[in-house]
């Protein structure tokens, strides 16, 4: 988590107080490590085994989400139980050092995104064999030679992407619980369960997870055998549908982003 980095990085701290915080760091990196490994890759290769079938195996998706809920919920403790702990290991005069550090930080940077969604310019999803890049829920279909009609019933299939409106409401929102979070981190009685709850993540995942299985039912009827083989493919070289760049590097270092 961001807070623990900043804390090892800019505090002036005592020497009981890194080795804390060095341990407290270590064990959420070999906790993330166990779980590399994860539900994601389980459910992707169940959707590329559909792919290949023609048919959606309802119960091992189901079973495979459930997972991925359960990882979640255990990263959310592991996150929570930490941030208290490093809130408990820091003096009152260096919880509020390090809040107006980062505070002032978010002042001077805006986040990703916050310059808009491609320029705020609408674009169509495929390009000359397929979606363009980032497209997660479109990468597996990525250079399989779509005719136009194809194109244009995916397109109806999966719907409207949100538009730059709605990203950058979302940012809002994500920086405002940021900024409440740093704020309470700064107060005596801060309680970390109070910021980071585990169902509002889980409650948007089911929808993304269901929506990529709706959408995946439909192309199946769309695709040609060949195609379907080859977005399998594609799926099983996480070219869409719950691509996570952090892998390339290994597992993720902490928790949370906050």
């Amino acid at each position: 988590m961001k807070l623990l980095s900043a804390a090892l990085r800019h505090l002036d701290l005592s020497e009981q107080q890194r080795t804390t915080l060095t341990e407290l760091r270590s064990s959420l990196r070999a906790a993330e490590a166990d779980s590399a490994a994860n539900p994601h890759e389980a459910f992707r290769a169940q959707l590329a085994q559909a792919l290949r079938s023609g048919s959606v195996d309802r119960a091992r998706l189901n079973q495979s989400m459930a997972e991925i809920e359960g990882g979640i919920r255990a990263r959310t403790a592991r996150a929570t139980d930490a941030l208290n702990e490093l809130h408990a290991t820091l003096s009152a005069e260096q919880r509020q050092s390090l809040v107006a550090k980062l505070q002032a930080r978010m002042d001077k940077k805006p986040g990703k995104g916050e310059r808009g969604h491609r320029g705020g310019k609408e674009h169509h999803r495929f390009g000359k064999h397929g979606p363009g890049p980032g497209m997660h829920t479109f990468g597996m279909l990525r250079g399989l030679n779509l005719s136009e009609d194809q194109k244009a019933r995916l397109e109806s299939a999966r719907g409207r992407e949100k538009g730059p409106e709605a990203m950058q409401e979302m940012l809002a929102k994500h920086q405002a619980e940021r900024r409440a979070l740093l704020t309470a981190f700064a107060t005596e009685t801060f309680d970390a369960g109070q910021f980071i709850k585990a169902e509002s993540r889980l409650e948007q995942l089911r929808g993304r997870l269901e929506q990529k299985i709706e959408f995946l039912d439909k192309a199946m009827s769309i695709l040609t055998p060949e195609q379907r083989t080859e977005a399998a493919e594609h799926l099983e070289m996480k070219r869409g549908f719950g691509h996570e760049p952090w892998r390339k590097h290994g597992p993720r270092r902490d928790s949370q982003n906050l």
